[in-house]
């Protein structure tokens, strides 16, 4: 498998850089597209239509890269695509607009595809919209027998206004975007980290629904937030 990373500061630079690396010896069947949402992803899909190659992509909160020869980096306000030439017979992509909230349910219909896709999946997966149940959602996939389910939410610069997913046919501010891939032809490996170690008082959450705090201990969670945090209005993410 061949990959290259691509960092830019615009949509026309980011075509101009895929055409410079796309050569008869590299024809990549996947790209994996990070961006801030300041950039019109109507535009970015429009542009990455014209390409043979599966795209995978989402807005961010700021942009990670990184391969032996650029080291680690953190960007902000920038789009990265890392091109990925590998066997096209063993990836699949699907994205979904998800309606009301119907996530358990789009988690199910997401391993259902994956599943009449390859005899034996794993499945990326990244989702969209500030108030997606990402928790249910991935109980219906994992309930329906996928083993290997990686992925995470998308951002948009702490603005909290709109996420999006998107691929080189569409996008969605609520929906999903899935590749499906082959374990049979794809060695997956995976890691998961979590080290979180309780501190102070124990509190209890007092107003929910699904997975947004309304209140803790009977108190706005904006407060507590505020309080325990020492931030300021000014340090809040913009609304």
């Amino acid at each position: 498998m061949k990959s290259t990373i691509i960092h830019s500061y615009s949509i026309s630079d980011l075509i101009k850089q895929i055409d410079n690396k796309i050569s008869d010896n590299f024809q990549p069947s996947l790209a994996l597209v990070y961006t801030s949402p300041k950039y019109n992803i109507r535009k970015m899909v429009v542009e990455l239509n014209k390409y043979p190659f599966l795209v995978f992509g989402s807005t961010t909160v700021g942009e990670i890269y990184a391969d032996k020869r650029l080291g680690v980096n953190e960007k902000e306000e920038s789009i990265v695509c890392m091109l990925l030439d590998i066997n096209p017979s063993a990836i699949s992509l699907k994205l979904m607009q998800v309606e009301d909230e119907h996530y358990y349910n789009s988690g199910e219909q997401i391993a259902s595809w994956a599943k009449k896709e390859f005899s034996n999946p794993a499945i990326i997966t990244v989702t969209s919209g500030l108030t997606f149940d990402n928790d249910a959602y991935t109980q219906g996939i994992v309930a329906n027998g996928i083993e290997y389910v990686f992925g995470g939410a998308a951002g948009d610069d702490l603005i909290l206004k709109d996420t999006f997913i998107f691929s080189k046919d569409n996008f969605s501010n609520h929906g999903i975007v899935a590749l499906a891939i082959d374990r049979d032809k794809i060695d997956i490996v995976g890691a998961r980290a979590f080290g979180w170690s309780g501190m102070g008082k124990e509190r209890i959450v007092t107003k929910a629904h699904k997975n947004i705090v309304y209140k803790i201990d009977g108190k706005p969670a904006i407060d507590f937030y505020k309080q325990y945090l020492n931030i300021t209005n000014d340090d809040m993410p913009q609304v």
